[in-house]
């Protein structure tokens, strides 16, 4: 049995730089997707990191709102929004 995956449009491409909601930087390199379920994980990284690792978080949770004191706001905004 096989999977196709759909072509990202150029709308879906989400490289760039993210600020979480607590105040840090990431940079997300692209997605990846789980071999055997087929769910999007972002793939990023801070500066900090060394360079050869990486955070991956579901695409659903990374793109996910939070709420914090009171205010509902995204977990990662992409910083030239």
């Amino acid at each position: 049995m096989t999977h196709e995956r759909p072509q990202a449009t150029e709308s879906e491409t989400i490289a760039g730089l993210y600020k979480h909601h607590k105040g840090a930087e990431y940079t997300v390199l692209g997605t990846g997707t789980h071999t055997e379920t087929h769910e999007e994980f972002v793939v990023y990284r801070s500066d900090d990191m060394p360079e050869d690792e990486f955070h991956i978080r579901p695409k659903a949770m990374f793109f996910d709102q939070v709420a914090k004191e009171g205010i509902t706001k995204l977990r990662f905004k992409k910083k030239d929004e």
